[in-house]
């Protein structure tokens, strides 16, 4: 792995994680859930 890739990968790690701590999956979630209850 060359020092370039290294650090894609971590930049990459790091936009994941941004999302994980501010909750964007879990907001997602309840928000197709209430969809799904109430539309479907």
């Amino acid at each position: 792995m060359t020092t370039t890739e290294y650090d894609q990968m971590v930049n990459s790690i790091d936009d994941f994680a941004k999302l994980i701590r501010g909750g964007y999956f879990v907001k997602r979630a309840l928000t197709e859930a209430i969809f799904k209850a109430f539309y479907d």
